[in-house]
């Protein structure tokens, strides 16, 4: 008698074996942690701008890259790192949103 794996078992070893290489490429590629990722993320922005947080946020709404980190923390980053210029808040604001209705339209379409 075979022993039939139901859909939703084969989901989720897919998502586990998705999670497992992740984290073995994340150390196998020594990418940084939490503070020195703020640290960087920074850097950028003060050098690229409104366009480094459509990037991200396009990279972040990605089904892969989003089981990391989730969505909001990109938001909140762009937010606090453009905070004393109103104008400046808006744009990242809009670009943030863009960026993610991109990743979530090329989610859609992966799926």
């Amino acid at each position: 008698m075979k022993f039939r794996f139901s859909k939703n078992v084969k989901i989720i070893i897919v998502a586990l074996l998705v999670l497992a290489t992740l984290t073995v490429l994340w150390k196998l590629f020594n990418i940084p942690e939490g503070e020195q990722f703020i640290a960087i993320g920074r850097n950028y922005f003060d050098r690229y701008g409104v366009i480094t947080m459509f990037l991200v946020a396009i990279i972040e709404g990605l089904v892969l890259v989003g089981w990391y980190f989730p969505g909001s923390t990109i938001f909140f980053l762009g937010v606090i790192f453009s905070a004393p210029d109103v104008g400046k808040t808006l744009a990242v604001i809009a670009a943030l949103t863009v960026g993610v209705l991109v990743a979530y339209t090329i989610n859609f379409y992966l799926g």
